[in-house]
């Protein structure tokens, strides 16, 4: 959504369309981010990304529920006892893909380098 993306994530996306999802609360994320912003600040162009990346995902959009809860239980309750801390929105979006199976895509990969997940960093 940034006016000039890093490329070799571009490539990366157009590459791997076909089989990437998004989690609900990466969508969140992003929401608020643009709600945060003052309202004679804020760009109708960060608007309108969201709502084509919400319409170009339509069904690769995955929700948190039930099974994925289960398993942020375990992840943040093996975090905590490790003595590390994870933000609940990283341990969701981790849950989300685990309980999907699906690798995660992320250039925060210090974040989730603990859980035993798939991890790809596409600015790499």
């Amino acid at each position: 959504m940034r006016p000039k993306p890093a490329r070799v994530v571009v490539d990366w996306l157009i590459a791997k369309d076909h089989s990437i999802a998004l989690s609900a609360i990466v969508v969140a994320e992003i929401a608020y981010g643009i709600e945060k912003i003052w309202q004679d600040e804020r760009s109708p162009r960060l608007e309108a990304s969201l709502e084509a990346w919400r319409r170009r995902f339509v069904g690769r959009i995955y929700g948190f529920d039930e099974d994925a809860a289960m398993v942020y239980g375990r992840i943040m309750g093996a975090s905590r006892r490790k003595g590390r801390t994870m933000e609940a929105q990283d341990g969701m979006i981790a849950a989300i893909a685990l309980r999907h199976g699906a690798a995660l895509a992320t250039r925060n990969v210090a974040h989730f380098a603990e859980i035993g997940i798939e991890l790809i960093n596409p600015w790499e």
